[in-house]
């Protein structure tokens, strides 16, 4: 798969959100249509798998909107989850209605299996429910062809939920297939099946609303943020800890963003090392937690302004150098260090130093080397002598 180039890094967003709107509108589309062809047409199987559909659609919305606040919450103790609250509200009657849907489609269900002969499906139900199965086939190779063209793996996941979702129209297919072929009851049964998973769909809704009323959620996310704490502070490199956003995954687990305040002095190396171990910890720690990506800055106020962009180490480098010239102490540098922090450039050198010279000579020349790059912008700089060239200064 060739990479995305730079240049179109940032439509992927925007692609992505399109994509998704299509095919929320498609799936939309595509349940009421099954529904009131179902219902025309004398299916009870397609009529409920229409419904269905538009269970899962709504329900998915659902649990964004469950899901939205949450980063927020995780510090503002004082909202707390209530019944009344619209985003908890509306869902728990949501899941309501999906569980009262669905034991009304089987006691329907149940009155054509007393008197099965009393309404067979027509025969364009058939062309409706093999269209369904092909739009969903479109939905699928539309989503996944977005997936591999803009690298995003969320995409590739939502194409197969396409694919996933047409099960229950394959079985409502089954149902009318029976039934025209002979076997009335068939129709009926299929129905019962595509009822048992929209009563799956409200039960998981159900109890996501649930799990939010009884503030689980809050009860882990305190957890979760005295625990970052708790391991920033058992390293000396990192000044705090914090647990910023959380993110619930469909499958219930929990997705952790952690900033943690690094000293600016260390290395890129050392940096990944410490954020690594944070991880890790934390994950040890969790049964909930999926993962953790912890973003490493060297700023203690979330608020403040961000690093100015200061120059790069190629051209600190001909800086020093441009510098040297006026010491002929030193033959150049052999080591540039510089640390980018919200006060400047800290900048550490290593200079070789001429031959002939005694220490003394050396460390003065040095201390008004660090002197003129700290008068010509750089916050701080510590100059020192190339180990290696200095064993044999007299």
């Amino acid at each position: 798969m060739d990479p995305v180039p730079l240049t179109e890094r940032h439509d992927q967003g925007v692609e992505s959100r399109r994509v998704l709107a299509v095919g929320l509108a498609a799936d939309g589309l595509l349940g009421l249509f099954k529904l009131l062809a179902g219902v025309a047409g004398g299916s009870a199987a397609l009529a409920a798998d229409g419904l269905q559909s538009l269970a899962e659609r709504a329900a998915l919305w659902l649990e964004r909107l469950l899901g939205r606040p949450t980063a927020d919450e995780s510090f503002a103790p004082s909202r707390q989850p209530s019944a009344l609250d619209p985003e908890r509200l509306i869902p728990l009657l949501a899941a309501i209605a999906l569980l009262a849907a669905a034991l009304g489609i089987v006691a329907e269900a149940v009155q054509r299996l007393i008197r099965p002969a009393a309404l067979i499906p027509g025969y364009w139900t058939l062309g409706a429910a093999l269209l369904a199965l092909a739009a969903k086939e479109i939905l699928f190779q539309f989503t996944s062809r977005a997936s591999a063209r803009w690298m995003l793996p969320a995409l590739h996941g939502e194409a197969w939920r396409h694919r996933f979702e047409a099960l229950p129209t394959l079985t409502a297919l089954a149902g009318i297939v029976g039934a025209l072929a002979g076997w009335p009851a068939s129709d009926p049964l299929a129905a019962v099946i595509v009822a048992f998973i929209l009563a799956k769909t409200g039960l998981e809704l159900f109890h996501k609303v649930i799990h939010r009323l009884t503030g689980a959620h809050n009860a882990i996310r305190q957890e979760l943020e005295t625990r970052c704490t708790f391991l920033a502070g058992q390293s000396p490199e990192l000044r705090s800890g914090r647990l910023s956003r959380i993110h619930a995954l469909e499958d219930g687990s929990l997705l952790a963003e952690v900033r943690a305040v690094a000293n600016p002095m260390l290395s890129a190396s050392e940096g990944r090392q410490l954020a690594d171990r944070l991880r890790t910890a934390l994950l040890a720690e969790s049964e909930v937690l999926h993962d953790a990506v912890i973003h490493l800055d060297v700023v203690d106020d979330p608020e403040a302004r961000a690093l100015p962009i200061l120059e790069s180490r190629e051209a600190l480098q001909r800086r020093v150098n441009a510098a040297l010239r006026d010491f002929p102490e030193f033959s150049g540098c052999s080591r540039l260090t510089p640390y980018y922090s919200p006060e400047g450039i800290q900048l550490d050198l290593a200079l070789t130093p001429a031959p002939g010279l005694s220490l003394e000579t050396l460390r003065k020349a040095a201390a008004e080397a660090a002197e003129r790059l700290e008068h010509e912008g750089v916050a701080h700089a510590s100059v020192f002598l190339d180990p290696h060239e200095t064993d044999n200064a007299p």
